[in-house]
């Protein structure tokens, strides 16, 4: 099962790069471009990596160090996350038109959050918890900013690039939330569900986190033409 879930991971991925590179084409005149390229990028990378995990290269099998591990470890998840997840937030501080710094703040949290998410992972004992901790620290950090400084700085803006903003940032903080349910239930955690089913949660929300999110971006090109010179203006 575990082995069906990331193939289908890898194929949902590569059906969302085609049609997000399709889409990239054909936007390459429009100056909203930039959101296609990266919707593209985020899921050829994901796609790369399910791939990645699918052949076993990036998967530490139960059986390699059974004295301590007693599932597979998918750290490539954790390799998708940190270049993925930054961009989608990217594509949020676009639309909210927030400034270079603070992009640059609430991505550095984001790393910070995926860094020691892969430690809470990689801790076969206790102290696990103490990582799982930061981790969400960071998340609920995010979170908080999404919430105010990105939302105020989005309701600034046209209202058609205030409701997408919502939109997107809704999808994303529902999805987000899951993820670290997800670890706490999972084979990492408590332990309440098995790694198949485990691979198979995480490949449909990233599913949905990923092809999802690019689709709905993408659904008016002229709130992104208006979005990219707004922010160029700034």
């Amino acid at each position: 099962m575990e082995k069906f879930g990331i193939w289908i991971g890898f194929i949902g991925m590569t059906i969302g790069a085609v049609i997000f590179g399709i889409r990239a084409v054909s936007m390459r005149l429009n100056k909203g471009v930039g959101f296609a390229i990266n919707s593209f990028f985020i899921t050829l990378w994901a796609a790369t990596i399910y791939l990645s995990m699918a052949l076993g290269q990036t998967v530490i099998p139960k059986t390699l160090i059974p004295n301590l591990y007693d599932h597979p470890i998918y750290w490539g998840h954790y390799v998708d996350w940190i270049i993925t997840t930054p961009l989608l937030l990217l594509d949020i501080g676009i639309l909210a038109g927030v400034g270079p710094k603070l992009l640059a703040g609430i991505v550095g949290a984001d790393i910070y959050m995926i860094i020691t998410g892969a430690a809470a992972t990689f801790t076969p004992s206790s102290l696990q918890w103490i990582w799982y901790i930061l981790s969400t620290g960071a998340f609920t950090a995010i979170l908080l900013q999404l919430l105010t400084v990105f939302s105020a700085s989005a309701r600034r803006r046209n209202s058609k690039i205030a409701n997408l903003f919502t939109t997107l940032r809704n999808l994303l903080i529902v999805l987000w939330i899951t993820y670290p349910i997800i670890w706490l239930i999972g084979v990492e955690g408590l332990k309440l569900i098995g790694s198949g089913l485990e691979v198979l949660l995480y490949v449909i929300v990233d599913f949905i986190a990923k092809v999802g999110f690019g689709l709905v971006l993408l659904k008016d090109t002229q709130v992104l033409e208006m979005a990219t010179k707004k922010s160029a203006s700034q």
